[in-house]
């Protein structure tokens, strides 16, 4: 995948995004909606008490923002191209890539953006920049290496479930579950049970992934937990290009 070739994916899913404007619209509305209901839902429980299971009013605003950040991120990048390859996968449409000298899981995973996503990455940033003023450049390149890991992770249990299409007819229903699972991590890990903590963030860590950016701004000593996370995401990437190598070979052209 070539610059040259990524730009004309932006110009079309721009170009689909102007035709289709109407929804474009109603999509970055409902998103400005949830964005705006999770701060709401914050403001009622801070009203109620100092600390939540440990986090501070700022903290908890702070994890709103990285959540909203992540997902709307990932869904500026990644949203379509999943939804439809799926489909593709199914119908057996996906002859075409093979006939162009690029990488396919590249290009299935970069082909399309998700334009009305962006309004949430921009209130997501507000956000964090309004309640971080002062932060040591160390810290913040392990924040933002931290937020890029995770949005990586994100796309690749995706990539892995949509994967699934070339041996389950309806595999693509599943990728609800990462989505389901994103929403448990967006709120402070030490609301839960110790025994699914340790489940969410040493076996399939969405907690390092949502959780670990706020807590690397505001402790020390959780670099270790963040090269956890690179090595877990490295291995992940492997696992995920493997088993699309091997659901090629199982792929029939509806030709």
């Amino acid at each position: 995948m070539n610059v040259k070739l990524y730009k004309q994916l932006l110009a079309q899913s721009i170009q689909e995004s102007i035709a289709y404007r109407s929804t474009s619209v109603i999509v970055a509305i409902f998103s400005v909606i949830f964005f705006v209901t999770e701060i709401v839902v914050g403001v009622v429980l801070f009203d109620q008490t100092s600390l939540l299971a440990g986090w501070s009013k700022q903290q908890y605003f702070m994890l709103v923002g990285v959540s909203a950040l992540i997902n709307s991120l990932y869904q500026f990048f990644f949203i379509v191209s999943h939804e439809n390859l799926a489909e593709s996968i199914i119908e057996g449409e996906l002859d075409y890539i093979f006939l162009k000298p690029v990488n396919s899981f590249y290009f299935y995973a970069f082909n399309r953006i998700d334009l009305p996503s962006l309004v949430n990455t921009v209130l997501a940033v507000v956000l964090i920049i309004s309640l971080q003023n002062r932060v040591h450049v160390l810290t913040l390149v392990f924040f933002i290496l931290s937020i890029l890991l995770s949005v990586w992770f994100l796309f690749l249990i995706n990539q892995i479930i949509v994967t699934f299409s070339f041996w389950i007819e309806k595999g693509g229903k599943f990728l609800a579950i990462p989505e389901y699972l994103a929403d448990i991590a967006s709120k402070p890990y030490s609301i839960y049970p110790k025994m699914f903590i340790f489940l969410f963030t040493w076996i399939c860590p969405f907690f390092l992934a949502f959780n670990m950016p706020v807590l690397l701004l505001k402790q020390t000593g959780y670099w270790k937990q963040l090269l956890y996370f690179l090595v877990f995401v490295f291995l992940l990437h492997k696992f995920a290009t493997y088993l699309w190598r091997k659901g090629l070979r199982k792929y029939q052209s509806s030709n």
